[in-house]
């Protein structure tokens, strides 16, 4: 210490013996320090009073003594190996200083570079291509019968990413891709896949946990729920169930029980396909017709006799259709006021058995495109020859 006296002269800055701190210099945890390369020698000639036998607490004949100076010595050789530090960059600069780098005064989102004596443009928030995903993705809505479309997401650990699509019974779900890492919160970071994620790998180590909303799937791999049900999308297409609930939405999450806390960022590309539609079955209560259709299918159906010379088309769909009346034609009699005949529908959705008239006129003012599960057309006598063309569509 430095007594303030004239006659002031250095010595020990440890007045007595102190406890020895018992650790290696280089063993966790560090610390980091800088400073000007000029106070570097003063910092170790300070150091080396370390080395002196009065500054620990520990005898010269005991067995620890060679430990603690051994330790003392590689805590000065540390000091001793010190290399430059990496220069910081200087965010603000005049044009007439020496740094190369400033802040744009005008658009503080942007980095300029000083070349051939002006500011030009270095870096901005535009230079960096937007992660996949990050947007809420466009395409979106019902598929098509037999269509697949693909989306890139980008999914944090603590969060969740709606599929924009309505998943149905039959429609299969796929990751088939992804990239990152992220972590739920114990310091141990993982793949999409719930692989051990180390220094930008996938290392070969997977654990389940019971208490996952997955159990059956790695832990902290990507997942989605749909319907209350969790599915694993990572070991090839996933299939909606029958008895899902339709158009039910699909959202993506990491397998943890918890996700608050988690943090890091993953990337995906998820590919949903719809079914390919099953043939619709049609009954009669009355007229002749195809036994099947499939979607998109133009039909034929003819009146027959119900009795009383009373000819009727009544057909009922084993599934919803959206039905297009094309048109009619062969009709021979005339019933009351100059009608044709009588053209009924039952709207999916309706109290079961309404059956709803249309405007009696022609078959072309029921609307284009109605949703029925049944449809039911009325004829008058001497209607043998009466027939429609039906358009059948997907709903």
């Amino acid at each position: 210490m430095l007594f303030n006296s004239p006659f002031s002269r250095p010595s020990s800055s440890f007045e007595r013996p102190v406890p020895a701190p018992g650790i290696d210099p280089g063993a966790e945890r560090l610390v980091c320090v800088s400073f000007n390369e000029k106070w570097l020698p003063y910092v170790i000639g300070s150091l080396k009073q370390l080395l002196l036998n009065t500054t620990f607490d520990v005898p010269m004949d005991d067995p620890n003594f060679a430990t603690v100076q051994g330790q003392a010595a590689d805590l000065i050789n540390r000091f001793n190996s010190a290399a430059l530090c990496n220069p910081p960059i200087i965010l603000q600069a005049e044009e007439d200083d020496p740094q190369m780098l400033r802040v744009n005064p005008d658009n503080p989102c942007e980095l300029q570079v000083m070349c051939a004596g002006k500011w030009e443009h270095f870096w901005g928030p535009d230079d960096c291509p937007a992660l996949a995903g990050s947007a809420n993705p466009t395409g979106g809505g019902p598929l098509n019968p037999s269509e697949c479309r693909e989306y890139n997401a980008t999914l944090t650990g603590d969060g969740l990413w709606l599929l924009p699509v309505p998943l149905n019974p039959g429609d299969t779900v796929e990751v088939i891709s992804f990239e990152g890492g992220w972590t739920d919160g114990s310091g141990i970071w993982f793949c999409p896949d719930g692989q051990h994620y180390l220094l930008g790998h996938c290392a070969d180590a997977a654990v389940t946990n019971p208490g996952d909303p997955l159990p059956s799937a790695n832990h902290a791999q990507l997942i989605f729920e749909s319907d209350s049900i969790f599915y694993n999308p990572l070991t090839g297409p996933v299939g909606i169930p029958s008895g899902a609930t339709a158009n039910s939405n699909a959202t993506f999450q990491m397998n943890d029980p918890s996700l608050p806390g988690n943090a890091g960022t993953i990337q995906f590309k998820v590919r949903v396909c719809s079914a390919a539609p099953q043939p619709v079955s049609l009954s009669y209560f009355a007229g002749t017709g195809p036994a099947s259709v499939n979607y998109g299918d133009t039909i034929v159906c003819t009146a027959t006799d119900i009795g009383s010379s009373n000819w009727d088309i009544d057909i009922t769909f084993g599934a919803d259709v959206k039905l297009t009346v094309l048109s009619a034609s062969g009709y021979a009699c005339v019933c009351g006021g100059g009608v044709t005949f009588s053209e009924w529908f039952h709207p999916v959705g309706t109290s079961i058995g309404a059956l709803h008239q249309g405007t009696n006129s022609q078959p072309t003012e029921m609307p284009t495109g109605t949703v029925v599960d049944r449809w039911y057309c009325a004829t008058c006598i001497g209607g043998a020859t009466f027939s429609v063309t039906l358009k059948i569509e997907h709903p």
